[in-house]
């Protein structure tokens, strides 16, 4: 698992570093634990593609005290939708309902006191 995390962040700085190479902007979800224990979070988001409505869930199991870790990454408008974050046998649900463009970032913050905040930049 750490190795796909560490390729992941390794393609991200890759990408980031290649700027007018024909790519077009990108929005990106992250997860930061700054907690004492390990935690598993899961993001719900929708979109409208064509007039087709969806929704869609991406996770990462086991972020580490102290880790950060990409998620996910994309180019079309997205609706991040729901935040559960998973500790021990507790869950907390955030309900975000915001628009995620294209060069924006979504930070999943995990605080020391076990509060979980969703930082659209």
């Amino acid at each position: 698992m750490k190795r796909i995390a560490r390729l992941r962040i390794i393609l991200l700085l890759v990408a980031l570093g290649l700027p007018g190479c024909g790519g077009r902007p990108q929005w990106q979800i992250c997860v930061e634990n700054k907690g004492a224990s390990p935690c598993s979070v899961y993001v719900t988001m929708g979109h409208i593609s064509a007039g087709v409505k969806g929704t869609s869930e991406v996770h990462v199991n086991d972020v580490k005290p102290g880790g950060s870790v990409v998620l996910v990454v994309g180019e079309v408008e997205q609706t991040i939708r729901h935040v559960k974050v998973v500790r021990g046998g507790e869950e907390e649900l955030l309900e975000v309902n915001s628009p995620l463009r294209p060069g924006q970032r979504c930070r999943i913050v995990i605080s020391e006191t076990r509060n979980v905040k969703a930082l659209i930049q």
